[in-house]
């Protein structure tokens, strides 16, 4: 992978972390929170500018994420934004009630002996 790849990447994911933080940042106030000028943020976000690794771990916890988020090629916003937590949630949930619901029936087999 190139750096103009690794630089896309992670200015994608940049961009859809900050507008899915809760509630969202803008630019201005990420840039802000990392103690940077208004327009640091948009060279990022627009590819013009690579953040030291120091900055990318401070971005990452002021997005209150994991820096390998940011470079990681499936996270892209593509990617995220067919993200359903919902399904996610759901889906863990069936799975968590079905190893209870067996655990459950072998301690009471294991009583019953």
């Amino acid at each position: 992978m190139n750096s103009f790849a690794i630089r896309e990447i992670f200015a994608n994911n940049l961009r859809f972390f900050r507008k899915s933080h809760n509630p969202p940042f803008t630019q201005e106030k990420l840039s802000e929170l990392v103690g940077k000028n208004q327009n640091y943020i948009g060279l990022i976000e627009k590819g013009k500018s690579s953040p030291p690794l120091e900055m990318i771990a401070l971005i990452a916890e002021k997005l209150e994420i994991e820096p390998s988020l940011l470079l990681e090629e499936k996270a892209s916003l593509d990617n995220l934004k067919s993200f359903n937590k919902e399904d996610l949630i759901t889906e863990l949930s069936s799975k968590i009630v079905a190893n209870l619901q067996s655990s459950i029936t072998n301690e009471i087999r294991n009583a019953l002996k």
